[in-house]
């Protein structure tokens, strides 16, 4: 993101947590008037940015966006034709997004599965699972399913009942529109 001047700092915070969260998502420089919609997309209006005192369900879909930009930035190994290595969550769902012929896609899809995480046309769907989720939420707040709450509180996004995940069996799930994971 780009410096703000003083009469913008609605979309910016002194300790940049702002702007780290947005790193989380994406590299992308941003202006302005880019910063304040991924605001409005992720939930955060000026007080939550800013850490002032908002009204709860503002509150609540901040730290939903925060449970979800840790999950999208988890890195997972990775191994293809191409290669080996770490990709994020959000690599992932951008390779298992591609045409279902492509074996990366189906490689993706594979990786994600594991992890309890799936791509549909509508948006991404989590398991409510702890057990498939430890390694991304470990000891954070969103451990032993607290994250599936967070999730939730994300706009648009719902309780998606029992889903099945390639290469596992079927959990109880959360679905998160596109738009709201940043897509």
């Amino acid at each position: 993101m780009t410096t703000p001047t003083n009469s913008h700092k609605a979309w910016t915070n002194k300790g940049g947590h702002v702007t780290g969260a947005h790193l989380l998502l994406s590299t992308a420089q941003v202006d302005e008037q880019q910063a304040k919609a991924w605001l409005d997309r992720v939930g955060w209006d000026a007080a939550a940015a800013l850490g002032v005192d908002a009204a709860p369900e503002q509150s609540a879909a901040a730290e939903g966006a925060q449970c979800l930009a840790r999950l999208l930035s988890h890195e997972e190994q990775w191994r293809s034709d191409t290669g080996t290595g770490r990709l994020s969550i959000r690599e992932l769902l951008e390779l298992a997004r591609s045409p279902s012929g492509a074996n990366e896609a189906e490689l993706a899809r594979k990786a994600l599965g594991r992890r309890g995480i799936k791509a549909t046309d509508h948006g991404l769907v989590i398991a409510n699972s702890p057990d498939l989720l430890a390694p991304i939420y470990g000891n954070t707040k969103w451990c032993k399913g607290g994250h599936a709450q967070r999730l939730r509180d994300l706009p648009g996004a719902d309780a998606a009942g029992p889903v099945h995940f390639p290469v596992m069996r079927t959990h109880k799930a959360t679905t998160v529109p596109w738009a709201a994971a940043g897509f």
